[in-house]
């Protein structure tokens, strides 16, 4: 699950998901809704892992307006 810390316009979107998503490995799905914005204050992120690999928790992704990672 992904969450908006701060700030007033979403950009919780399916372009910042695949971002997130991608950086803690493969993104499978986005549950955005038709204009591809989250549902409701969270996105759930659907990413396949390498299990041996240890998970980090609470990791800041930089995406800019348009969702692209910096």
């Amino acid at each position: 699950m992904a969450k908006q810390m701060g700030g007033e316009e979403s950009i919780l979107n399916k372009d910042t998901g695949e971002a997130i998503g991608d950086n803690k490995g493969s993104t499978l799905e986005v549950d955005a809704d038709e204009d591809e914005l989250a549902i409701g204050l969270l996105l759930r992120v659907k990413v396949l892992l390498d299990v041996p690999k240890p998970l980090l928790r609470g990791v800041t992704v930089d995406v800019n307006e348009e969702g692209e990672k910096i």
